[in-house]
């Protein structure tokens, strides 16, 4: 089951036909290699199913899937012992590929939206590879509102708390085509937050699209227009964690990540004034940490 099996004309059709509703979306070949590899191997499996009882290869149809035969595919992977991320990549993919369908009409229903993925042990929160980022921001700028991109852009590329994301005001940010920064007030003081381009773009396209005059909250709910609370942040982090098909991941991973890789070339006191720490010794676990790589590197 493992090996990728030849498929169908129909099936063919049917991943072209997905893979070109996301060229407007802009996503880097991985991300699109990998959609294509999922499906095949999936709609493989699926076709050669009826082989034992038939002559010939069943036919794909979205019809005649359910969610049975969608957790048997699961199980079956489960059986050859994949890694989790493999079984719960292919099973995001499903649903993004289900969900296409049912929002194009060529399925009645979406069955792969019940069919949930391999739970993660929680442990210490962990950092997130380039390869997961790019994987990640891909399937928010896929799916997700440009609220939801440039939050996850500012959180990963500036470490900021999930709380000190909620408390952002329109006013806080400070952005250009090219750079800008972000203010965050904690009690008297203030820290400022340079911007990146990939940022400060996301922010500005965003922030132009609210049509909001004066102040505000910057991340606000798109129901009630009061600013996102904690709790709705991270449930936002995580739906898209789902749909990308990572685990192990939190939003407090993206301020870990933040802080490692900025170790590595920013000065002890000016990572902990980026990172508004009041304790160096907070800072120190960051440095650390980036020399013994460096040191194993050697």
């Amino acid at each position: 089951m493992n090996k990728m099996r030849e498929v169908s004309n129909e099936g063919r059709e049917l991943i072209n036909s997905f893979i070109s509703s996301l060229s407007e979306k802009n996503l880097n070949s991985k991300t699109i290699q990998e959609y294509s590899a999922d499906l095949k191997h999936f709609i493989g499996w699926h076709e050669y199913q009826g082989m034992d009882t038939c002559q010939n290869m069943l036919i794909f149809s979205f019809d005649q899937i359910c969610v049975r035969e969608l957790e048997t595919y699961k199980e079956a992977m489960q059986n050859l012992k994949l890694k989790p991320s493999t079984i719960n990549r292919r099973i995001s993919t499903l649903k993004l590929f289900f969900d296409w369908a049912y929002h194009c009409g060529l399925s009645v229903r979406n069955p792969a939206k019940h069919v949930r993925l391999n739970p993660v042990q929680k442990g210490k929160p962990r950092e997130i590879t380039q390869d997961e980022e790019k994987r990640l921001l891909d399937t928010v700028k896929s799916h997700g509102t440009l609220r939801d991109q440039a939050m996850l852009k500012l959180m990963i590329h500036t470490g900021i708390r999930v709380g000190e994301a909620c408390s952002l005001m329109i006013s806080d940010i400070s952005v250009s085509k090219k750079s800008g920064s972000i203010s965050i007030v904690s009690g008297s003081q203030t820290r400022k937050i340079p911007l990146n381009y990939a940022c400060a773009s996301a922010l500005e396209r965003y922030v132009s699209s609210l049509k909001i005059a004066g102040d505000g909250p910057l991340f606000r709910s798109e129901k009630t227009g009061e600013k996102l609370t904690e709790r709705a942040v991270r449930y936002i982090v995580r739906k898209y964690m789902v749909l990308a098909g990572l685990e192990g991941l939190s939003a407090y991973s993206f301020r870990h990540s933040f802080g490692y890789k900025k170790a590595q070339s920013t000065s002890l006191h000016k990572l902990a004034d980026i990172m508004g720490h009041s304790n160096l010794s907070t800072t120190m676990s960051y440095v650390k940490a980036s020399d013994e790589e460096s040191k194993g590197n050697e």
